[in-house]
């Protein structure tokens, strides 16, 4: 599923805007089981496998400049 679901504004959001580039390769270095980008870039999003994993990578993450939410899932 992770090749299928795509986001064609990626590449030439995060060539244009390094913090946005930064931000999706900091949750690439996370155990997320996806990375992207919502829409044309107003966030930037992973989606983690527990919520254990979702902790440690906000606390690795956030910053004064990034903020960070958690969200459940939806069972």
């Amino acid at each position: 599923w992770r090749t299928r679901l795509t986001n064609d504004f990626e590449g030439p959001v995060a060539n244009a805007v390094p913090a946005v580039a930064a931000l999706r390769d900091a949750f690439r270095d996370t155990s997320a089981a996806y990375v992207s980008l919502s829409g044309y870039g107003g966030a930037v999003y992973g989606v983690f496998e527990d919520a254990t994993a979702a902790r440690q990578a906000q606390d690795t993450i956030q910053s004064p400049d990034v903020r960070t939410h958690l969200t459940p899932a939806h069972e």
